[in-house]
């Protein structure tokens, strides 16, 4: 039987190969399939753009985090203003934040900006303070500044912020330390100012227009000579000191001491009976050294006259000359790096009116304080003063005694004490202030805005011995002539 062809399924004709007149190019095409990226490719432009955004926005995190981290804020938005001041932080430029960076170099920064005038660096913060002239040029500055590279700064990127002109704990140390660098400068320099409302305001002289700040630490009885050892004086001492030619060492508070002629009880903060001298002489390079001090012109000539009479000595002013004391009680002191003293007064009753210092080995910063005189709310003309306020009530507490305006001066105020130099403390920094040296291992230096790291360092404190056993300072709070000694 023939099958019918009216029920025959016919397959298609196949399809008609085309070939391409041009050859297909699918580079630029994206990948197709399940396992295709969703973004773009790398090479697309606006990839690259979001990746650098990306970058930097962790960057700007993490320099932010830090400032807050350090300011025990959750967050920045209270130290931070978009209304332009007159002075910017860079928030990543600092001890934790772009490293390495030297004050040359961020000045060769900031030298072109119209305006500039100050970088205030914060020893151990991880930002920097930066004064304008005036708030337009800071705001200017913020804009060529802010989250852009600098070739400078070997192509690190820095962050700008204008910050609000109030007093509080984050603005109080940029306060101070203007304070500190327009004592330690000759240019023009900056008057901080605190109004009743917490404000700070910054205005810029066209001269400067205070005194020195060594001229009125002299004031208080502070005098500071350089290059008074000789540098084979400064070898000799420090080789006889590390070959132990000083004897057995006595470890304190992370220094070494080593006393002569009276030993020192550091758990009275006395000498003993100051009758009982020992018999460790002073080393014949030091009795040396000490015997050019009757050259020095704030001394008299030396004479075997007793001290006087604790009523008679110069608590509070600086009667030039001094009395040369004389001296009988050495203590040697070798400061490993990092070490440092805390302050205090030297023992009123122990010890008479001058004490005596050699630094030797590397420079130091010594920090000074006086707890009886509030820091001016204003810093104007030269002829400025300081007034004495009262201070506690009981306890044997007493009040600065009234004068004459003391010449002004920041609180706390720091000196940097060159190697081979000597300072004398007498008068009122000598009985109303105490010092110290900070235990950390590297100094911010005010007068460039530099930071120093430190190196070892010996120093040897001369004294004498009181035979009174009393004090009539007017500064009973630092005084100690209501402890009990040992005899």
């Amino acid at each position: 039987m023939t099958p019918d062809s009216s029920n025959l399924v016919t397959s298609p004709a196949p399809p008609k190969l085309v070939q391409p007149t041009q050859p297909i190019n699918r580079e630029n095409e994206p990948p197709t399939g399940l396992l295709s990226p969703t973004k773009p490719p790398a090479t697309h432009p606006w990839a690259s753009r979001d990746r650098r955004r990306e970058r930097l926005e962790r960057k700007r995190r993490a320099a932010y985090a830090s400032v807050a981290k350090v300011e025990n804020l959750p967050d920045c938005s209270t130290l931070f203003t978009p209304k332009p001041t007159p002075i910017l932080c860079l928030v990543n430029v600092g001890y934790g934040g772009i490293t390495g960076v030297t004050i040359e170099q961020l000045e060769g920064v900031l030298v072109p900006c119209p305006g500039f005038v100050q970088v205030v660096m914060n020893h151990g913060k991880p930002y920097t303070f930066v004064i304008f002239s005036d708030a337009q040029t800071a705001a200017t500055a913020c804009a060529s500044l802010h989250e852009q590279p600098s070739e400078l700064l070997l192509k690190r990127t820095l962050f700008a912020e204008h910050i609000p002109l109030k007093i509080t704990s984050f603005t109080m140390p940029l306060r101070t330390q203007i304070e500190q660098i327009l004592n330690c400068r000759n240019s023009p320099n900056p008057i901080v100012t605190l109004e009743t409302d917490h404000t700070m305001h910054v205005q810029f002289p066209a001269t400067a227009s205070l005194r020195s700040l060594y001229e009125r630490l002299q004031a208080k009885g502070l005098y500071c000579f350089d290059d008074f050892v000789t540098p084979e004086e400064e070898q000799e001492i420090l080789g006889q000191a590390d070959e132990h030619d000083f004897e057995s060492w006595i470890e304190v508070n992370g220094r070494c001491v080593q006393h002569y002629g009276h030993i020192f009880d550091y758990k009275t903060k006395q000498v003993g009976n100051p009758d009982a001298a020992i018999d460790r002489q002073f080393p014949g390079i030091i009795q040396n050294i000490l015997q050019r001090l009757h050259q020095l012109p704030i001394f008299t000539p030396a004479n075997d006259s007793p001290a006087p009479s604790p009523d008679a000595l110069n608590h509070t002013g600086t009667r030039l000359p001094l009395r040369l004391p004389q001296l009988n009680q050495l203590t040697i002191s070798k400061y490993p790096i990092g070490s440092g003293i805390s302050f205090h007064s030297d023992s009123h009753v122990s010890f008479t009116d001058v004490l005596v210092v050699v630094s030797l080995a590397s420079p130091i910063t010594m920090e000074f304080r006086s707890p009886f005189y509030a820091m001016r709310d204003q810093l104007h003309s030269r002829d400025a003063a300081l007034q004495p306020i009262p201070t506690g009530s009981g306890g044997g507490g007493g009040s600065v005694p009234p004068g004459d305006p003391q010449p002004i001066l920041p609180n706390p105020v720091f000196i940097d004490l060159a190697p081979r130099s000597l300072t004398v403390m007498s008068g009122e920094i000598r009985y109303g202030w105490e010092h110290s040296i900070r235990a950390r291992k590297s100094d911010l230096l005010f007068a460039s805005g530099a930071i120093r790291p430190r190196q070892f360092r010996v120093s040897l404190t001369v004294r004498e011995v009181s035979e009174h056993r009393t004090c009539t300072c007017p500064w009973a709070e630092l005084c100690d002539r209501s402890t009990e000694t040992t005899e």
